[in-house]
């Protein structure tokens, strides 16, 4: 899959299994209300790093301190999102 063909709900999904790898949780994606799961109410700085990480490992992707905003963490969608649009400007 490449940068230019991946959508939000891949990204999203993807993501899914980032939060659960950050929170050390083996819990099956489908058995969590992502649409209801407050990201920045679970994570706390370790899982956020550990997240941040995650995501630039996975996305080939650099994710500045200052784009890191509560606002960003809110859910695993405004994640997605986010990564979305990083990868379609990124010209790296």
């Amino acid at each position: 899959m490449t940068k230019n063909t991946i959508t939000t709900s891949e990204i999203e999904n993807q993501i899914q299994g980032l939060v659960l790898k950050a929170l050390d949780r083996e819990v099956p994606s489908d058995d969590i209300d992502w649409d209801d799961l407050p990201l920045n109410s679970i994570l706390d700085s370790i899982s956020t790093l550990a997240l941040v990480t995650g995501l630039e490992d996975t996305f080939d992707v650099v994710v500045e301190d200052e784009e890191l905003t509560e606002e960003m963490l809110t859910s695993t969608h405004s994640v997605a999102k986010y990564i979305y649009e990083k990868l379609a400007t990124d010209t790296h």
